[in-house]
Formats: structure tokens, C-alpha cells, sequence
């Protein structure tokens, strides 16, 4: 049975992070009581005198702490209420979640770059409530790494007029060989370019023909990076390209060196002095320059620097000086470095053998791990009295099943193991070596050599970096893997970064820690650890009693968007699913205590209805069926419960409620008992 609940709490997760930093405090730090009421929640009068840590809201006369964030979120969610003026305004329900928008990622080549923004909703007068509009500000990247919408004028600032198209020289390359046909190409040869429209890798293919040969041999493509803006200029404004190969390929599928230029036409002149025509011919310019400065880079080194350059810009406020000089170390490694340390990111890891570590495109494996360890972003092990406890069960796995069966049979000193799995072998081997590490150390390096994994700090960093950039835990560098081979294909549209999705840094870490606590929580239910189920749930009670009611317009779906980044929500999700595992335990007093504390202070949230229906169930489990009925019917007065949870609630109404306990039949009794024909569903 799957607990209601786990799979948006695996979702939230992603993949489990190898090293948690707060693991140790979780697993041992007591838990603060979750009854004890913060001072900030009782109210106040005026009269009262205010502590020398504490300020008063002008508005509802809570007394807060001295602390800026806390003092404006309260503030901004007392101003968002409705005013009391007798009349019941009505609260507007708009989409609530990224999921729920209909609309995707904008380019191509940046999988989630959107996502790293802040959007800013706004409902549209003449659409209806599921319309949304975005507004939106660009942001381009740096031209290094950053393919620029070609549909907008403001892609390139402070273009120079003057700008003599007709006189600049492009070099760049002939790629995609493999599709062209076997002509040979010698240095000087001459070469146009054709539009191939109809391409559907790229509809924006440009291919390179031969112009010596008189029936136009077809020799390859252009990148995809310059054809991107050389296909507006060469469709709309009738521009002719063309130029000569400038050197001799080694090989007859190799990349060939070109020099390119834009050739005069009668209609070329005048369209030239266009703004969107400098737009584009200024970024072609960026991407043979890009191309020029990494010759030699590969699509997933170039897509993490993305992902780096990206996050340092618009998150430079979340890092330490400290950790901002360690990442951008890391575009100074070599490339070899470089993509050796990707690599072994993406593994499952932690620890991988030398002898096992063979890419094609990394020259020199040993010169990127000695860099690599120099700059601490991977540890090494080649000798058994570095091996420390807390590695031997991760270091066990990389050996084979043969591997661990001949250590546990000259540990017992005699032929056994046959027919154990692998996981039963490194326990019955952890087991019987108990306190002789360093012995069993030397054998498993004896076998295995030199050993290398991602240092801690290096894998903390990166996770935060890849977490700031997809803002999910789902998405990863495979994201930039299913565009680049174009499964994915995203519409064009641009985003205005109103404000970071976290203010300041402990906002950060503290949702991190939340994070870590939910990773917890879902270990321990794979394991059946009960205790440590437990354990979580009443971590995430106690942070959740700790926050104010939560409370935010709908008319600015920026404070909800916002929330889904905070740790009080992540906690939310802790205890729902604790909420779940509590009943399939029979706990219901437990989990209807869970269920309030979680509607006393989430009072605006999609998930009010699962709550409250869940709680109807509990009640009427423990034989309180009068109250189950009241919360059922306090719960269909709530304009936050809907969909399915509004229909299973009206359902329990009219069950629970009959005479003597409810007289009158309610006015939705006839739709929620009605049959709907099975061609209609």
C-alpha cells in the first residue's frame, strides 16, 4: 500500500543527496515541544509593554519578533485580508502551482532557465480564471554560453549603428558530415549557404553546399549555435552567405573549417539598417566568438557551466564569499577536470575505481584527478589507513560479487558466499570484521586500487547550485540531454526576475534542511525504520507549530508561487505523509491532532481539502460522528477545498447527516448522487 502523500514527498526530494550535512542533528538533537506556543502568536493590547526583542502589528496587534522577514510576511498577509466592511468578497481561485500552469520552458537550449525566475502572475479582465498572463523582463546570459531569443529587438544592447555587416568575416565550422555526401573538400574550396527549412532536427538548419562543383555538392551543416540567427537573416531578409573551406579536414567526417561573409543585395543595403537586423547579426557574431573561446568543449561541460553561471548571477547573495570563490573555480579547471568531475557527479557513485574510469573525451585522467583533488572537489584513496568506518560499507559496493565472496571466505577461513546477493555478502563481511578495519581495509584496496568520489563540500555546493537553477528536485542535467536531441521542444516566452525566489540565505537553509528531513523520512520508510517515521514527524510538527497562520492573496499568485520555496511548506508535506502512515498504524487521535495544527496554520492552501476530509474520517473512526459531520460541513464553507475533496465531503454530509442528526436535505444532494453516462466521463 502506498501512503498517501509519498510520491509529492519523492518529487519534492528528486534524487537522494549522498551526504546530508544536517543528518547528525536530525537523528539526535532533541525535538523542541510542538505544544509550546510562541510569545509572537498571543495577542496583545495596546497597553501592553513591548519586550526590547519584540514589535507590535499596527494592524492585528500580534506581538512579533525583531526580525525583518517576519515582521513583512506578517505584514503583507494582514494586508492582504479582506477589510471587514460588512461585505463578503469573494476570494478569486487561480492556478496555484507551476504544474498546474499551462505553459513551458521557453528556449531550447536552457531547460528550466524560467524556472530559476520569479514569475509574476496577473490575472487578465476579459480571460477566464484559468487564463494567465505573464510579464515578463529579459535577462540574457552571458554570450559564452547563452543562445538569445532571435524573436525580441532587446536581445543585444547598445548595438552600434554603424556596423558594416557587408565587411566582417565569419570563421566557423562544417558540421554534421556523417548526412552529406562523399565529396572530398580541399582548403579554398568555395561553399554558399542554403536554408533547410524542412529540417526536422532544427528547423532552423542552415546547410553548406560546394560552389565549384556545378551541381552544388551537399557538405554538411552549420552549428546549430550560429544557425539559430543566421536563418532569420538569410529568410526574412534575402541575405546571401557565402565564402571557402580555410584548411584541409584530417579525416573525411571531421568538423572543416570555414570563412563565411554577407554578400551585398540590392534589398541587403537597406534592411540592413533595421534594429532587429543588428540584433541578430550581432549574436552570430557572440556565437562564433563562443565557439572560438571552447573549441573544445562538450555539450554537457558547456550545459553545467550554464547551470553554474546562471545560479552565481542571480543567487549571489545565498553564498558565502568562501563558497562563490570555490564555484567559480571551477570554470578555471581544466577541461579534462572538468568533465571528468560531471562525470562522476552523474554517477550513482560515491566511490569509483581509477582502473574502471575511461572516457573518450577526457585525455588525461590522471592529470584531471591530481587537479581535481588539489582543489578539493573530489577525495582520493589509495592507501587502507585513509579508509575511515563510515566508508567501508560505500567502498564494498564498487567491488564484484566474486570479489567480496573471496574476502568473506579468507575472513571465515573457509568456501562460503555462493548464491548471496551482493548486499548479504558486504553485510556478512562488515560483521564478521568488526573492529579490524584496517585489515579488512588493505584487502579491499588490494582489489579495487586507486579509489576516488566527490568530495562532500563539492556535492553540497553542486546540489544547491542545481537546486537553485531547476528549482525542483525532478530535473537534472538529462533535462539539457532530451533538448539537445530534440525530444523536448519548447515555445518561446520571456520572464521578469521581479525578485529572488529566496531573500537572504537563511531562508535557504532552512529549506534545505526541510529537504533533508523529508530524505529522512522517505530512507526511513524504505527501511521500516518506525522509530525514525516518528522521529520526522514530530521534527516537522514542531517547525510547523512554529509559523504564524499562513495567509496570501490569490490575486497575487507571486506570494503563492513563493511559498512553495519555504521550509514551512516542505514541513507541510512531512506531516501530511506522516498523517498517512499514522492511520495505517490506527494512531487517529495522533494523526487528527496533525491534521488541525495543519488547517490552524496553512489557512490558504490546495491541500485544505484532503485535510479536512481526512479528519471527517479520523473522527468518525474514533466514533465522533456529530463532529465529523461539523467538520465536513465547516469544510464545504471553505473556498480553498474543491474538485474531488468538495464532492467525497458532500458525499460524507448526506451519509452522515440523515435524521434525526440532519433534517434538512442539502441543495447538492441530487448532483453528487446523480450517474454520469459512460460515454461522458
Amino acid at each position: 500500500m502506498v501512503l498517501t502523500g509519498r510520491e509529492s514527498l519523492i518529487r519534492l526530494i528528486g534524487k537522494r543527496r549522498r551526504f546530508l550535512p544536517n543528518r547528525l542533528s536530525i537523528l539526535s538533537d532533541p525535538i523542541p515541544n510542538p505544544n509550546h506556543q510562541p510569545e509572537q502568536q498571543q495577542p496583545s493590547t495596546p497597553g501592553d509593554n513591548l519586550q526590547n526583542d519584540a514589535v507590535q502589528c499596527p494592524i492585528c496587534s500580534l506581538t512579533l519578533p525583531s526580525d525583518n522577514h517576519r515582521i513583512n510576511t506578517h505584514l503583507d498577509s494582514c494586508l492582504s485580508q479582506p477589510k471587514l466592511s460588512g461585505t463578503n468578497r469573494k476570494r478569486k481561485l487561480t492556478q496555484q502551482t507551476l504544474l498546474q500552469l499551462n505553459f513551458t520552458r521557453p528556449d531550447p537550449h536552457v531547460p528550466d532557465h524560467t524556472l530559476q525566475k520569479c514569475l509574476q502572475f496577473t490575472e487578465s479582465p476579459i480571460a477566464d480564471k484559468d487564463s494567465v498572463i505573464i510579464t515578463t523582463e529579459s535577462s540574457p546570459l552571458s554570450s559564452e554560453f547563452t543562445p538569445i531569443d532571435t524573436n525580441h529587438h532587446d536581445i543585444v544592447d547598445n548595438v552600434d549603428d554603424k556596423c558594416d555587416v557587408f565587411e566582417v568575416k565569419l570563421e566557423t565550422m562544417i558540421v554534421g558530415r556523417r548526412y552529406a555526401d562523399q565529396e572530398e573538400i580541399c582548403a579554398g574550396d568555395k561553399v554558399s549557404l542554403l536554408r533547410d527549412s524542412q529540417n526536422v532536427k532544427d528547423p532552423n538548419a542552415i546547410k553548406v553546399v560546394s560552389v565549384d562543383s556545378g551541381c552544388s555538392k551537399f557538405l554538411g551543416y552549420l552549428p546549430r549555435e550560429l544557425a539559430q540567427y543566421l536563418s532569420p537573416l538569410i529568410d526574412n531578409y534575402d541575405i546571401v552567405f557565402q565564402g571557402h573551406v580555410t584548411s584541409d579536414p584530417k579525416h573525411s567526417r571531421d568538423a572543416v573549417p570555414i570563412q563565411i561573409m554577407c554578400h551585398r543585395t540590392p534589398d541587403g543595403e537597406s534592411k540592413s539598417k533595421d534594429e532587429t537586423f543588428k540584433c541578430l547579426w550581432k549574436n552570430a557574431q557572440h556565437a562564433v566568438e563562443s565557439a572560438i573561446k571552447n573549441p573544445s568543449s562538450v555539450k554537457y561541460q558547456l550545459n553545467f557551466c550554464l547551470i553554474i553561471q546562471e545560479a552565481l548571477k542571480n543567487n549571489i547573495h545565498l553564498l558565502t564569499e568562501d563558497e562563490k570563490t570555490y564555484i567559480e573555480s571551477f570554470t578555471s579547471l581544466s577541461n579534462d577536470s572538468q568533465r571528468l568531475f560531471i562525470r562522476i557527479y552523474t554517477r550513482k557513485g560515491p566511490w569509483f575505481r581509477m582502473s574502471s574510469i575511461s572516457y573518450p573525451e577526457i585525455l588525461d585522467i590522471q592529470k584531471a584527478v591530481k587537479e581535481l583533488a588539489e582543489k578539493e572537489y573530489i577525495c582520493t584513496v589509495e592507501d587502507g589507513n585513509q579508509l575511515c568506518e563510515s566508508d567501508m560499507n560505500d567502498i564494498l559496493d564498487v567491488l564484484t560479487v566474486s570479489e567480496l565472496r573471496e574476502i568473506l571466505c579468507f575472513l571465515l577461513k573457509k568456501s562460503c558466499g555462493h548464491g548471496m546477493k551482493k548486499q548479504d555478502l558486504i553485510s556478512s563481511i562488515l560483521s564478521t570484521c568488526a573492529g579490524l578495519w584496517p585489515h579488512l581495509s588493505k584487502m579491499i584496496l588490494d582489489r579495487t586500487g586507486f579509489c576516488i568520489k566527490i568530495s562532500s563540500k563539492a556535492e553540497s555546493l553542486i546540489w544547491r547550485i542545481e537546486r537553485l537553477f531547476f528549482l525542483n528536485g525532478e530535473q537534472d542535467l538529462s533535462s539539457f540531454l532530451l533538448v539537445d536531441i530534440g525530444k523536448i521542444k519548447y515555445p518561446t516566452y520571456t520572464c521578469t526576475i521581479l525578485e529572488p525566489i529566496f531573500s537572504n540565505r537563511m531562508d535557504l537553509l532552512a529549506f534545505e534542511e526541510a529537504i533533508e528531513v523529508a530524505q529522512v523520512m522517505d530512507e526511513a520508510l524504505d527501511a521500516n525504520k518506525t522509530d525514525m517515521v516518528l522521529r520526522c514527524i514530530k521534527i516537522a510538527e514542531s517547525r510547523v507549530s512554529a509559523v504564524l497562520p499562513i495567509q496570501y492573496s490569490t490575486s497575487k499568485t507571486v506570494s503563492t508561487f513563493h511559498h512553495l520555496f519555504t521550509a514551512s511548506w516542505v514541513y507541510s508535506k512531512v506531516v501530511t505523509l506522516g498523517i498517512s502512515f499514522l492511520e495505517q498504524e490506527r494512531r487517529y487521535s495522533d494523526a487528527i491532532d496533525l491534521l488541525k495544527l495543519l488547517q490552524n496554520v496553512f489557512t490558504c492552501d490546495v491541500k485544505r481539502g484532503y485535510w479536512a476530509l481526512r479528519l471527517s474520517v479520523d473522527l468518525e473512526h474514533l466514533g465522533y460522528i456529530d463532529e465529523s459531520l461539523q467538520v465536513a460541513e465547516n469544510a464545504l464553507l471553505d473556498q480553498w477545498v474543491r474538485a474531488g475533496s468538495r464532492m467525497a465531503l458532500q458525499r460524507r454530509v448526506l451519509r452522515l447527516g440523515k435524521p434525526p442528526r440532519r433534517w434538512k436535505v442539502p441543495s447538492f444532494s441530487k448532483s453528487v448522487l446523480r450517474k454520469i453516462p459512460e460515454g461522458l466521463m
